[in-house]
């Protein structure tokens, strides 16, 4: 009986140790909607042509990040909630832009339909990070047009809106009709003119914070040789072209608030050491409007007075792909896919170059081996 007894309860002392023991792991296991960590540097390509990585950031710097862009998502059926605080001061802008471009020397072009919602994210990202004070926006037949959405996050006065009724006469193929349209239009106004889409998003990886306006006016060809970072053997650049890095669904079901935190995951440049086979050796174009002829793609362009498209090292780009894939100064993100509501929701809506899509498109890209590309997580707002 005695015995009994003190079995029982050395039983029950056991128990109870396992069950704190328990409590203590749930109490101290990191949650799932912590904020991530920070990496202090990109890594460089294996080039070799920029010998030095990203400057590591101050621990000071490092707080400011941290504590400027967290943002966490509280999971239910894979619907995100955004808790972002609301911006209050240009204190909680990371990067940033130290020099925007008041100028307008640079300008945006894009061609949307039915995007109101996307054009948020992505106008409060090139405003803020890549110094962006105009951009045009080619409203391929949205009902209401997106023009009377009131709530893009940057000022109006900085983008212009074309719109194209539903009813109105249109070429068939319409990206590149208004592409032709931002030049002839507006071209006069700016130096330059990028030609990128909603899901496309620009990150300048060797000095954040630097506008795309001071970028690109590296490689004008009338800089000083010590000034510009072009090959010193081309004088003649009329276009610069920017290798892609081509997101997945992150394997995300729903739409979630925001595109940069919620797809970290890429498709990888394959096993081709220069890339040749991979989606991401193609390119988007910023065009000197001086120098613009006509479009080749929607990708790369037909320029006068014998001037090419170069790289970010001066390397001459003769088609809409470049390689060997380098991003080591300058890269566009392409969420191409994102959430598999998203893609349906694409689907529907239709391509603006009339192109079909189906979901072989989808599996392209989902299927395709993957990279870790997290960098735009960070960036704020």
């Amino acid at each position: 009986m005695f015995t009994q007894y003190s079995s029982s309860r050395r039983r029950i002392a056991l128990g109870l140790a396992i069950a704190f023991l328990l409590m203590l792991v749930v109490v101290t296991w990191p949650r799932d909607d912590e904020a991530p960590a920070f990496d202090s540097g990109y890594l460089h390509s294996i080039t070799g042509k920029i010998s030095d990585a990203l400057p590591d950031w101050s621990s000071s710097a490092k707080q400011q990040t941290e504590e400027s862009t967290r943002i966490e998502f509280v999971q239910d059926d894979g619907i995100g909630v955004d808790m972002t605080p609301p911006l209050a001061s240009s204190q909680n802008i990371f990067p940033g832009c130290s020099n925007p471009d008041i100028n307008e020397d640079v300008a945006i072009c894009i061609v949307a339909r039915n995007q109101s919602e996307d054009l948020k994210e992505w106008f409060r990202h090139h405003y803020h990070h890549l110094g962006i004070r105009r951009f045009y926006v080619m409203d391929d037949r949205t009902v209401p047009p997106l023009s009377e959405t009131s709530d893009y996050t940057i000022p109006h006065s900085h983008i212009t809106f074309i719109y194209h009724g539903p009813d109105e006469p249109y070429p068939s193929n319409r990206q590149w009709y208004s592409y032709n349209t931002c030049q002839s239009r507006f071209g006069h106004l700016h130096k330059w003119i990028g030609y990128i889409d909603a899901d496309e998003f620009l990150e300048i990886r060797d000095r954040p914070g630097m506008s795309i306006a001071e970028f690109l006016a590296q490689y004008e060809d009338d800089l000083q040789p010590a000034q510009s970072l072009a090959n010193p053997n081309i004088t003649n650049v009329g276009a610069f072209g920017i290798n892609w890095q081509v997101h997945n669904s992150n394997n995300h079901l729903h739409r979630q608030p925001s595109t940069r935190a919620a797809y970290t995951s890429c498709i990888w440049d394959g096993p081709d050491p220069n890339g040749e086979d991979s989606h991401n050796a193609h390119i988007k174009s910023f065009v000197r409007t001086a120098y613009f002829d006509n479009l080749a793609t929607v990708h790369n362009f037909h320029l006068n007075s014998s001037k090419v498209t170069v790289g970010e090292y001066g390397d001459v780009v003769e088609t809409h792909l470049r390689t060997p894939i380098t991003r080591d100064r300058i890269v566009l993100h392409h969420y191409t896919i994102k959430s598999k509501e998203d893609f349906e929701e694409k689907l529907h809506r239709g391509d603006v170059q009339d192109n079909p899509r189906n979901w072989w498109w989808w599996d392209k890209y989902e299927l395709s081996l993957r990279a870790d590309c997290p960098q735009l997580a960070r960036y704020f707002p």
